[in-house]
């Protein structure tokens, strides 16, 4: 009978912990539907519609500029329209979740539906590095130019991908270090994989990785054919396949020019081993994809042994697992309300 005032009183003290956690909750909803409904203002300098929070005026200005002068780069290649192009600057992370969905993570700064003609972006203060604000901009527009002047069902993830960010201007030097790790432990993935790797990033690790590798074809195919035949192979996407195209254009196709971009590969690996300082095994095993180089199959066994050692060194250094998704969806969209902003 004595424990009763103390169990009544544990009772009444978990009551209020409950009481102030609903409070707090109450609130932060509160704050974000008010946030949310915040009236918004659109800047319109055709193409572009852009749609702010009334106080970011300048913000918008600056989407503007960025916007124009990447079309004024790009237009001799690809046409705008006559459709025009929405913009959302998106000044709470609710906002962005909307049309983001499950891409709404801390490294994503912007999405684009292309076949929408939208675009949203993350405003400066949400981004882990502002300064790219401009850049991400351009680079979803490139996505929404490709979608007017090309048939996107035959222009592979990974060159839509790579050309958005080429055209951005995103140096992305990390890039280079990551697919060159990705090249000493065995994990390039494979082209066909490629392809569900892009469309459905299962974290953020993969998608850097895939992204990053990405970027790398990307540039050795412009490094192989050139600027011009690059384009010409995407301009003749929207009568034939992009295999057809390259074969056309290049003279060769998708799997030789995979084979091509691997065996580059050792000279970035070696290169970066060199600067980077890396450790005794990790050099190891570069040397072991020099002899792949020079003696084809028995380098190719001594890479695999080395590598072998690398990961037992490493430890739980797997190779990432890619969900397949599906092909035809450029990005797994979140059905939100974002309707209201336009």
């Amino acid at each position: 009978m004595a424990k009763l005032p103390h169990t009544a009183y544990n009772e009444g003290m978990a009551i209020q912990a409950i009481q102030r956690f609903l409070c707090i909750l109450v609130i932060g909803l509160s704050v974000a539907i008010t946030a949310s409904a915040e009236e918004r203002l659109v800047l319109w300098d055709p193409p572009f519609a852009v749609k702010f929070v009334e106080g970011e005026e300048e913000l918008a200005q600056r989407a503007i500029e960025a916007l124009q002068g990447g079309l004024a780069e790009l237009e001799s290649r690809l046409q705008a329209g006559d459709e025009p192009i929405r913009v959302a600057l998106c000044d709470t992370l609710f906002d962005f979740r909307r049309f983001a969905g499950p891409l709404a993570v801390s490294e994503v700064g912007g999405i684009a539906r292309p076949a929408e003609g939208l675009i949203a972006v993350k405003a400066p203060h949400l981004l882990r590095r502002p300064g790219e604000f401009d850049a991400i901009l351009r680079h979803e527009l490139v996505h929404v130019l490709l979608e007017r002047n090309t048939d996107t069902t035959r222009l592979p993830k990974w060159l839509n991908e790579g050309l958005a960010m080429t055209l951005a201007r995103e140096h992305r030097w990390n890039s280079m270090w990551i697919v060159a790790q990705m090249y000493a432990r065995g994990q390039i993935i494979p082209y066909r994989d490629l392809e569900f790797a892009l469309a459905a990033p299962g974290s953020e690790t993969g998608f850097g990785s895939a992204y990053a590798q990405s970027l790398s074809m990307t540039r050795h195919l412009l490094g192989l054919v050139g600027e011009d035949v690059v384009w010409q192979v995407v301009e003749d996407l929207n009568e034939m396949s992009f295999g057809d195209a390259l074969r056309k254009r290049a003279g060769f196709g998708p799997v030789e020019f995979f084979e091509s971009w691997k065996r580059s590969l050792w000279k970035v690996a070696f290169v970066l081993s060199l600067v980077s300082g890396f450790g005794v095994f990790q050099f190891m095993a570069i040397l072991a994809v020099l002899g792949y180089v020079r003696k084809q199959r028995q380098g190719a066994a001594i890479m695999r042994r080395w590598d072998a050692e690398v990961d037992d060194r490493d430890g739980d250094d797997e190779p990432e697992a890619y969900e397949e998704g599906d092909e035809d969806d450029e990005y797994a969209w979140f059905d939100g309300e974002e309707e209201e902003w336009f």
